[in-house]
């Protein structure tokens, strides 16, 4: 499934898109921008012609102003004194989130890994990305891609034997958010979740974060 809710909420108004497949955000977004041109009567916009239809337009805001080495990060870029941001965290509305290293051994993040290695040939024992279940309705994974202490968080679903006939392992894995992980006096503290580019500065991680998960071990 692919949905883009739309509001203006100072006039009440909102319009809900719906697809019934994966990955045609940029396409339901044209259509909302369309549907509110016709309906309101709208000057036409040239913002939706230049959605990519490879790339969803709602994600594409979202990580346009993440610097170059976050959205396309190599593993040679993490230092030596690189921090190790696995473990536990916990946030009392989203539940617990278990983040894991191509280094975890545990039964739960040996799977994980499992599945993103079925799509991701690449992955290496030196990569910083960190990886973990999460499921809900329209995801059964995470990953973050990291750059220090902040990362490109990617949300999605995997299919290590395909699906159906076609047993090729595929994956709607596509970047959402920004986390930032907070550390004071090399202790790991937690990690924020931005789900807008539009971030405070002025505020800590914990202050200005739309969701905050506390480290538990």
């Amino acid at each position: 499934m692919s949905t883009i809710i739309a509001a203006a909420l100072s006039d009440g108004i909102a319009v809900i898109g719906l697809a019934n497949a994966s990955l045609k955000r940029s396409y339901i977004y044209d259509i909302i921008i369309g549907a509110a041109q016709k309906a309101f009567g709208l000057a036409a916009s040239s913002s939706s012609s230049s959605s990519s239809p490879n790339q969803p337009a709602v994600s594409r805001r979202r990580m346009r102003d993440l610097p170059a080495d976050v959205a396309a990060r190599t593993d040679a870029a993490a230092s030596p004194s690189y921090p190790d941001f696995a473990g536990i965290y916990y946030n009392a509305g989203y539940g617990t989130a278990e983040l894991c290293s191509v280094a975890s051994t545990s039964s739960s993040c040996q799977s994980v890994l499992n599945d993103f290695r079925s799509v991701d040939e690449s992955l290496s024992a030196n990569s910083t990305d960190l990886f973990s279940s999460w499921k809900t309705p329209v995801s059964s994974t995470m990953r973050f891609a990291a750059n220090g202490t902040e990362y490109a968080v990617s949300v999605g679903s995997i299919y290590p034997e395909g699906y159906g006939k076609n047993s090729t392992p595929f994956s709607t894995v596509e970047a959402s958010a920004i986390a930032r992980f907070a550390v004071e006096n090399e202790n790991i503290i937690g990690f924020g979740v931005y789900f807008s580019v539009d971030v405070d500065e002025a505020g800590s991680v914990e202050e200005t974060s739309d969701v905050w998960f506390v480290k538990q071990e």
